[in-house]
Parts: C-alpha cells; sequence; structure tokens
C-alpha cells in the first residue's frame, strides 16, 4: 500500500486456492462441477418462492489488485485469470438458469484503493471476511435487492 506493508497468507500456509487456480486456469470446464448445484438452487426457488442470488466474492489478491506483490510472480497471471473465469462462468451460468448473479470484484476494488491497508476486508492471516468485508457485501446485496 502507499504506507505500509501487509503480508497476507504468510508462510504460505494456505495453498488450496492457488491449486484451484493451477487446474481452473488448465481446464476451465473444471468449473461445471457447480452446475448441478446451481440447479438445484434453481429448483429450489420453484419450490419456496423466494429471491435467488448468487454472489462472487473475490479473492483477496483480486479485490486489492492494484497494491498484490506475489512472492513467485508466475502466479500473477495465474490467480487474475482464475478470478476472471470463475466470475465469467457464474454470470453466464446464472444468466442461463435465470438466476440474479452480483459480482463484488468492483466493490472491493473500489474500496481498496480508498481504505488501503485501513479497515481491512480480510484477514491477512487466513484471507477470510472482516467485519468491513461482510458489511460491504451485505450494502451491495440490500443496494441490489431493495
Amino acid at each position: 500500500f502507499d504506507n505500509k506493508v501487509v503480508n497476507f497468507n504468510y508462510g504460505n500456509r494456505d495453498l488450496d486456492e492457488t491449486k484451484s487456480a493451477v487446474i481452473v486456469n488448465q481446464d476451465p470446464l473444471f468449473l461445471n462441477l457447480f452446475d448441478e448445484a446451481l440447479l438445484n438452487f434453481k429448483n429450489l426457488l420453484k419450490k419456496y418462492n423466494f429471491i435467488p442470488v448468487v454472489t462472487y466474492i473475490p479473492g483477496a489478491y483480486t479485490a486489492y489488485n492494484k497494491f498484490v506483490n506475489f512472492h513467485d510472480g508466475r502466479l500473477e497471471d495465474i490467480m487474475k485469470n482464475f478470478s476472471l473465469i470463475q466470475r465469467n462462468y457464474f454470470f453466464n451460468k446464472t444468466k442461463d438458469l435465470n438466476l440474479n448473479f452480483i459480482d463484488f470484484t468492483e466493490s472491493f476494488n473500489n474500496y481498496s484503493e480508498i481504505n488501503q491497508e485501513k479497515n481491512l476486508l480480510y484477514f491477512p492471516i487466513n484471507r477470510h471476511l472482516t467485519v468491513f468485508g461482510h458489511n460491504l457485501i451485505a450494502d451491495e446485496i440490500i443496494s441490489k435487492i431493495f
């Protein structure tokens, strides 16, 4: 960031997302494993009559993309493509199923540019959402639904 360095996933203890990114970059059709779950979600909508919303919450490396430096530079394109492939998959699949889709990437990018290291959207140690990340999501969902 402009004034501070914040290490995320220090010690490289969480490599699951990186492993998934490599798989999806090699075979984007791998994401079709979500097809059945989305179809079941659509069937629940018919049965229980609710507003269906599928969301995409970007990884920290996408939300803070203007500030991220990977220890291994080869990951930059892999992770960027992973996010884009996922977003495109969910956008297209929800459109096909006539489900509402909210991609939080733009709002997370805007927030990160303004706040940088202050009020982080994710906890650096585990990259799960902080209260600020959850609040941003809740505000956006409310603005889209109501």
